[in-house]
């Protein structure tokens, strides 16, 4: 899962003036808020899921409408396999600030899991058209792979090729082209995907997997030789290991 990006509210309380006891509570209410659910994201990326699970709930305890404890809390229950209660804090995420672009990126692409692309894909849309979102590439890549999952793959393609103009790096969309052509036996265009795909030595099996098929098809046995190499000796755990064998008819 994604880092969740939080942003702590405290350097605009210095600036702050109020003008009442009620304001000042607001404030202080907002402000432990905020602390409880930065301290649960911290322990979250540690894996420490209990811990941080109390302090999202002690943030929303606090504030109930912290659109970023809702999010935050999304991604843990959907960690321990609480769908429902994870589309409860998606949810909720969205409602409590409309300028929350992460938990509209986040909530689509949870919806567009569950089989829910119409509705995700209208979250991904409001997120890529709003006109705060500095990072679009992250909403036209979730709205991909809404089309993907919902089977409509030249859609998904445009989306993709978006994403990749405004980020030519994008190892999750680089993949995907790659396999996408894979499939459909344009086996060139996707060497062209998975060679951008390894650049600066970034590798993964499925990726190395892949680029053993493509070179096979592409009859350059000895290079996907090389790719299968790598694969055995940088992942020597990956359950993928075991499709090569079949590929090199007992080799």
């Amino acid at each position: 899962m994604k880092t969740i990006g939080l942003l702590l509210v405290f350097s605009l309380l210095a600036g702050c003036v109020t003008t009442g006891d009620g304001q000042n509570k607001k404030w202080e209410k907002a402000e432990r808020s905020e602390l409880h659910t930065q301290m649960g994201v911290n322990y979250f990326q540690k894996g420490q899921i209990e811990v941080a699970r109390e302090e999202f709930e002690l943030a929303l305890d606090i504030d109930p409408n912290n659109s970023r404890a809702h999010l935050a809390m999304a991604h843990l229950q959907q960690r321990l396999g609480d769908e429902d209660k994870a589309s409860n804090h998606f949810y909720r995420a969205v409602r409590t600030n409309r300028e929350n672009i992460t938990a509209k990126n986040d909530y689509g692409f949870f919806l567009c899991r569950k089989g829910e692309y119409e509705s995700g894909l209208r979250q991904l849309s409001e997120a890529l058209n709003h006109p705060l979102n500095k990072r679009q590439e992250v909403s036209l890549f979730g709205a991909a792979e809404c089309q993907r999952l919902a089977g409509k793959t030249d859609s998904a393609v445009e989306y993709y090729e978006t994403a990749l103009r405004l980020q030519p790096d994008m190892r999750p969309a680089l993949f995907q082209m790659a396999r996408i052509n894979f499939d459909r036996n344009e086996y060139l265009k996707a060497r062209a995907y998975l060679e951008r795909f390894f650049q600066n030595r970034f590798y993964t099996d499925e990726g190395l997997l892949l680029a053993v098929r493509n070179e096979l098809k592409l009859g350059r046995r000895k290079i996907a030789s090389d790719y299968a190499r790598q694969l055995r000796a940088k992942f020597p755990k990956s359950g993928l290991i075991q499709e090569l064998r079949p590929l090199f008819n007992g080799e």
